[in-house]
Formats: C-alpha cells, sequence, structure tokens
C-alpha cells in the first residue's frame, strides 16, 4: 500500500524510503552515489603530489632535498628559447614561470616549483657546451670577465591558480685564465651540462676570482632562501 502522492513523491510502508516518482531511484540512493563520489574526489587529491619540481636538472634535484621535504620531479619538456627583444632577467623569470604552469595545470591542489637560469657575458649568453671544444671556447671568452646570471624562480599553487616568482641577480668575476689551466680543468672536472662549462659546486670554483649575489645556491640553479620564503608564505615549512 502506499500513501497518496504529494509533490510528486510518494511514501513506501514497507521501505519506508523517499522515492523520486519520476526516476524510481530512492533518495538514499542519490546520498550515497554523491557520498561515493566525493569521497573519490578526496582519494584523487589525497594521492596528489603536495610539491613538484618542474626540471630534469639533477642539480636542483639536489639542491631541493636540503630542505628536507618530500617531493616529486618532473620535466616541464618546453622550448627555452629567448623571446625577441627579450632580456635575459626577463627570459629567466617567464621560464620558470611557464615551467611550474606546465606541470602545475596537470594538478588540482599542487606546488610546482619552477626555475630558470641564464648566464650572460658581455652581451653574449652562456649556454651548456655539451662539447668539450664548446666548453674551451666559453671558458675562453669568460676568462677575465665579469659574468651575469640571472636565476628565475616560481611557486604556483595548482589549487588557487595563483604564482610567487622572482629573479636573483648574481655575479662571478673570473680570473685571467691560461689555455693551460683551461684544458687542466676540463680534465678534471667534466662541466658540459653547467652554463660556460663552469660547475660552481665543483672544481669551477677555483677559475673564480670574485661572486656577488644574495643568495649562494642562486648561482648553483636553485635559490633556495628565496624559495624557502615562498614555500613559508603557502605554509609548507
Amino acid at each position: 500500500m502506499t500513501s497518496p502522492r504529494k509533490n510528486g513523491l510518494f511514501l513506501t510502508k514497507t521501505t519506508r524510503f523517499l522515492t523520486d516518482y519520476c526516476k524510481g531511484r530512492h533518495i538514499s540512493q542519490f546520498n550515497r552515489v554523491c557520498q561515493k563520489m566525493s569521497s573519490s574526489s578526496a582519494e584523487n587529491r589525497k594521492h596528489q603530489p603536495n610539491l613538484i619540481l618542474a626540471s630534469s636538472s639533477k642539480y636542483r634535484e639536489k639542491l631541493l632535498n636540503r630542505l628536507s621535504i618530500p617531493f616529486l620531479k618532473q620535466s616541464p619538456d618546453i622550448n627555452e628559447a629567448p623571446e625577441d627583444f627579450e632580456t635575459p632577467m626577463n627570459t629567466a623569470l617567464r621560464l620558470a614561470r611557464d615551467k611550474a604552469k606546465k606541470i602545475g595545470l596537470k594538478y588540482s591542489s599542487s606546488f610546482v616549483i619552477g626555475c630558470d637560469q641564464v648566464v650572460e657575458c658581455s652581451g653574449k649568453t652562456l649556454h651548456k657546451p655539451m662539447t668539450k671544444p664548446r666548453a674551451r671556447r666559453q671558458l675562453a671568452w669568460i676568462s677575465g670577465k665579469t659574468v651575469s646570471i640571472f636565476t628565475g624562480i616560481c611557486l604556483f599553487n595548482s589549487g588557487k591558480k595563483t604564482f610567487q616568482s622572482d629573479v636573483i641577480k648574481s655575479s662571478i668575476e673570473f680570473r685571467h685564465l691560461s689555455k693551460i689551466e683551461i684544458e687542466n680543468y676540463l680534465s678534471l672536472e667534466m662541466a658540459l651540462d653547467c652554463a660556460g662549462g663552469v660547475k660552481v659546486e665543483g672544481l669551477g670554483i677555483t677559475l673564480m676570482k670574485t661572486i656577488a649575489g644574495d643568495d649562494p645556491t642562486a648561482i648553483e640553479g636553485l635559490p633556495l632562501i628565496r624559495l624557502s620564503n615562498m614555500l613559508r608564505q603557502e605554509g609548507l615549512i
């Protein structure tokens, strides 16, 4: 037996469940579906990485490990060519933001670190030499000169779609390097994957006369002082 319909609904005496008359589904079933969907969404958020380093650099990975915060590393794989008439500082900042955003848009509630570095000497941008002949030429070019280093850093909050970003400028004055010094250095330090062929955290320090900058880790590729402040703003440290 059923009670008379009221507002398109009826109540069965046997089940005592409120039912959608048009679709024939119990409201209680609908609630269970909603709860399941909510639990599934929460489960997805739980399994999302909280902190991601948008980089394939083993040097940046090693630097970030110093903060003792769990993180994942993913390569953003973007075009790093500078835009026309773009300054080295703007290039470093734009690429840091682009790297963080590209990885961050894959997640709904993660924090993504993007970083980029542009090294310039006397109007010439120094890239990773990748071969000894190129490294030899770059080291000869910076001999006795001052090199400017622009390190862009960005922390992207994928949940809020907000950025914290900055550029740290550093400079290194190099000693006058003889051909023999350059050859000896290249035989001992395989820094072909470092801009200018100089590994600051390795034997490259012996080639330098002075270093100037607010954060020594910015020269190595990831400015931990500035990044720590960003992470603190998000409550991550």
